[in-house]
């Protein structure tokens, strides 16, 4: 399928992505699921410039304290399992020949990426190699819908015949 990302308002010059235990009690990005401190998660930290903008196009003029323009911001924190799954998605992308930016889904768009994978194709593959990942409420309705749309299919090729 390969992931466009080219959906966005604004691309970031700077991502800071960190795996590690949480030093903060937050909510999944993806799942909205607890993370505790000290659990296994990632961080992710974009900027969309790296030096202001303001001093940036005019070295001569510097900025006042606290007016830095360095563009939109976004930071969130992804679950170990979540993780997981998106670990499964890049390997189903890259089997099918995916350039490497294009094997994950945006940030937040995990349950879409699973819900409109109409083979399931993703959600086999995350169970096959991290089977705490059907834990997720979405990975485990995703294996219900397509193993109900194989059965149906299996019906219909028989009442052909």
């Amino acid at each position: 399928m390969c992931f466009n990302n080219d959906n966005c308002d604004w691309y970031a010059d700077v991502n800071i992505i960190t795996d590690g235990p949480s030093l903060v009690r937050t909510k999944c990005w993806e799942c909205g699921q607890w993370i505790n401190i000290g659990d296994n998660q990632r961080h992710v930290q974009q900027q969309e410039h790296e030096a202001c903008q303001h001093c940036w196009d005019d070295p001569e003029d510097k900025c006042e304290e606290g007016c830095c323009d360095l563009g939109e911001s976004f930071e969130c924190h992804i679950c170990d399992l979540c993780c997981k799954v998106l670990k499964a998605i890049e390997a189903v992308e890259f089997d099918e020949g995916c350039p490497e930016w294009a094997r994950q889904p945006m940030y937040g768009e995990l349950q879409d990426a699973i819900f409109h994978d109409d083979e399931g194709r993703y959600a086999k593959r995350s169970v096959e190699m991290f089977p705490e990942t059907v834990g997720l409420k979405f990975i485990t309705a995703k294996l219900a819908a397509a193993k109900n749309a194989r059965e149906q299919e299996g019906e219909e090729s028989e009442s052909a015949d």
